[in-house]
């Protein structure tokens, strides 16, 4: 027997119909929403190289490893921002489709604070079965200076830590970008 171009499709049909099916059917957990995205595109992946080797053309292997790296780099952002709010909450459950992300910084008067609010803002926002995404600072956990590395400690001695922040409502209404 002789695999040919329609089995290789009807894998690619099933993984795609199990991707659509696991974002649509199960919108509360966010990790199995990322393993339905990552289902759809090998499906995706899986036709590319398929039709690339039936039209004994490159292209299709080409666009293939494109997508792959596009699907690893969202993953890792993903998966990393997953990571910390797993940590925090000990649950990445998605409640009516808001999920809800508590970021700790390394200092209160962090530079990135706005950029990093707004990032993991759009990336969570992108993600399927997601309406909105409520993003905010936490100032009072447990985090010290002691967790840097001396090297790190010494470049960034001149930081505050997070509760040395006297107003922190005005820092982040000052570091946030303009509403366009």
């Amino acid at each position: 027997m002789t695999i040919g171009l329609g089995h290789y499709l009807s894998v690619g049909a099933i993984l795609f119909t199990l991707g659509i099916l696991g974002i649509f059917l199960n919108r509360k957990n966010i990790l199995i929403i990322l393993m339905s995205i990552e289902l759809i595109l090998l499906a995706v992946n899986i036709n590319l190289v398929a039709f690339s080797n039936f039209l004994g053309d490159i292209v299709g292997q080409v666009f293939a490893l494109l997508v792959l790296t596009v699907a690893a780099a969202e993953t890792a952002i993903g998966l990393a921002v997953l990571v910390v709010y797993f940590r925090n909450r000990g649950s990445i459950e998605v409640e009516d489709g808001i999920a809800k992300v508590e970021l700790l910084l390394t200092s209160g008067w962090c530079p990135f604070a706005a950029t990093v609010l707004t990032q993991v803002k759009d990336q969570i926002r992108g993600a399927p079965g997601i309406r909105d995404a409520d993003v905010s600072i936490v100032w009072d956990e447990a985090w010290t200076t002691d967790r840097l590395s001396p090297r790190a400690r010494d470049i960034l001695r001149f930081l505050p830590p997070p509760a040395a922040v006297p107003d922190r409502d005005s820092y982040i209404r000052a570091h946030l970008p303009a509403k366009e």
